[in-house]
């Protein structure tokens, strides 16, 4: 499980802490990795936190809840905390770096391309979409645009 824009609008640390109080829910961090052995094989997840990496939609980072819902402004317009971004940044490239599993995949909110509404994440297509190249990420999953849109391209996929 990973944040979303609308859950960096309410209490993220309280979805966070209710990993303590159900076997149900599983969301201990902002970003984690999670590693399955397989019969054949092995797959690392990293789970990773757009929000933090490229900031709030405008419309929750410059208003209330009920500009949020009629603001017609959807992109992220930088990270709210540099610092916190960058050490996530540092992170992401570190788990990429040392991962030896079979299947290497990254979910996040934010989509790195899209056809949708909200369009591509700059961000994301300037820091993340080089990294995810680089280490052979197998397929990026995003959720934001509420929609199936699958992307080919080269030997990696992208699925949101």
């Amino acid at each position: 499980m990973i944040a979303g824009n609308h859950d960096h609008f309410g209490n993220v640390s309280a979805q966070i802490a209710y990993t303590n109080h159900s076997k149900k829910w599983n969301f201990p961090k902002l970003y984690y990795k999670l590693s399955f052995s397989l019969k054949n094989s092995s797959v690392d997840i990293l789970m990773i936190d757009t929000i933090v990496l490229c900031g709030n939609t405008a419309d929750i980072q410059n208003g209330g809840f009920f500009d949020m819902l009629w603001n017609r402004s959807h992109h992220p317009e930088g990270p709210t905390d540099p610092k916190k971004a960058e050490e996530q940044w540092k992170w992401i490239n570190e788990n990429l770096n040392s991962s030896k599993a079979d299947y290497l995949f990254v979910a996040g909110h934010y989509p790195i391309y899209s056809i949708s509404s909200h369009g591509p994440t700059h961000c994301l297509i300037e820091r993340l979409d080089p990294l995810l190249k680089a280490y052979n990420v197998s397929a990026y999953f995003a959720g934001h645009d509420h929609n199936l849109q699958v992307t080919c391209y080269s030997k990696f996929v992208l699925i949101f």
